[in-house]
């Protein structure tokens, strides 16, 4: 009969009596708080997983793993020797830990990286196509977009090129309406390809942004390309211009242009930003001094028209409140983030009156699944809706997971994860 041990064991900054078998040598350096039913534990330097029971369920043989879902919750990312795989829950290596990079998609396939080229691989990990291209996107109503040589294509997710790659594209754009802004030449006139890589709408713009709803900006050829604040319009799927173009793009963060987010469109006049709609018709004039804030939140946007002086318009148009402040944040979870002129931070609601706040602590952004980070001098913590602190502020970095109830941090120049009580479930040592 095995003789039986008691060995005591430290969870999660609490000691914890645990029964282990003397020839199995079930001991642990140390056990993290658990997460999804499960705990990671660390034995020589390797990682593996616990049940609630530290019953053993993945053997300690990985560098590090994931257990907090990206975006399937039916997996969990692993690195080891430097590269990276992926395994299911029972530990069965989906993908092997041989790639230089692993990349999950919406649809629950992956793209895989060796040597800095990519390729793809099912939902079960069979490799669909060899690493060859240079960059990809995410897929989009069906097709991602895959760069090689320079140029852009799409492939479908069977990893089948559905369009060659044999196009410039502007690198923020994916197929949105199913149609594609494409250039034969950076610098040359663009026009529309549908999924099949047919061009249905003939490059003859000097500039064309995704359609959304049955419209698209675009800016008619002849004038002068070199400058980046071309005069845009509104074109229907036929390409005819249907408003023409007087609107100055604005800066989307990578080019100019005029792109719609349902059913509006923001342009810059005289450095000041307002709206359009998809008639082309001016639902707010330019007024907004900071061109950051050009993008509706929640059926708002806020746009600061003097130094100290902030507007919130809905999506006619009508103003909804003013506000004096050093700051206010895009709507988020019902609240707006004020940072009034004493330097007060603190959230107003969508009639501009204060919901919480003015508080003792300095907020650093909105709130994020109920939560808020806040910093008190230099570490960061969380506090919720009522304004209490649910993480104390200890942390030399902080960032929320949206969707996941927990948070990524920093501790003495080591990176982890906490949930949303300041538990550690991955890396930190409390």
């Amino acid at each position: 009969m095995l003789k039986k041990l008691c060995r005591v064991v430290l969870v999660a900054g609490c000691l914890v009596s645990v029964s282990l078998s003397a020839a199995c040598e079930t001991a642990f350096d140390y056990v993290w708080a658990p997460h999804r039913g499960l705990r990671q534990y660390e034995r020589g330097g390797k990682i593996g997983l616990l049940n609630e029971d530290l019953d053993i369920v993945i053997p300690a043989a990985y560098d590090s793993i994931l257990i907090y879902p990206l975006r399937r919750q039916d997996i969990h990312h692993i690195t080891r020797d430097g590269k990276r795989g992926v395994i299911d829950l029972q530990g069965n290596e989906i993908l092997a830990p041989v790639w230089d990079g692993v990349r999950e998609t919406e649809t629950g396939l992956f793209f895989v990286n060796r040597d800095n080229l990519w390729g793809l691989a099912d939902a079960e990990g069979n490799l669909l196509t060899e690493p060859v291209w240079q960059d990809f996107h995410s897929f989009q109503e069906g097709y991602a977009l895959v760069r090689q040589d320079g140029l852009w294509g799409a492939i479908d997710s069977e990893g089948n090129m559905a369009v060659p790659c044999a196009w410039y594209i502007d690198v923020s754009e994916d197929f949105s309406d199913g149609l594609l802004p494409v250039s034969k030449e950076w610098d040359g006139l663009w026009g529309y390809i549908d999924v099949r890589g047919e061009v249905v709408i003939p490059l003859m713009f000097a500039g064309a942004a995704a359609f959304q709803g049955g419209v698209a900006g675009a800016a008619e050829a002849g004038q002068d390309e070199s400058n980046m604040y071309l005069q845009w319009g509104v074109i229907n799927r036929q390409g005819e211009m249907i408003s023409p173009g007087r609107w100055p793009g604005r800066d989307n963060g990578v080019t100019y242009g005029l792109t719609f987010y349902d059913g509006l469109a923001a342009y810059i006049q005289g450095g000041k930003t307002g709206f359009i709609n998809a008639r082309g018709e001016e639902v707010i004039p330019p007024i907004g001094i900071d061109p950051a804030m050009e993008l509706f939140h929640g059926g708002f946007v806020i746009l600061q028209t003097d130094e100290y002086v902030w507007k919130c318009f809905d999506r006619k148009g009508k103003e909804r409140f003013e506000i004096e402040a050093d700051y206010v944040s895009e709507y988020s979870e019902g609240l707006f983030w004020v940072i009034d002129r004493e330097g007060k931070h603190g959230f107003v609601d969508e009639t501009g009156k204060y919901a919480l706040g003015p508080l003792d602590v300095s907020i650093v952004d909105n709130f994020v699944d109920g939560r808020a980070r806040f910093r008190n001098g230099s570490p960061f913590g969380l506090i919720d809706r009522s304004g209490a602190v649910v993480v104390e502020a200890e942390w030399d970095d902080l960032t929320i997971v949206k969707g996941k109830n927990i948070a990524s941090v920093l501790s003495d120049g080591v990176y982890g994860y906490i949930d949303f009580e300041g538990n550690p479930l991955a890396g930190i040592k409390r």
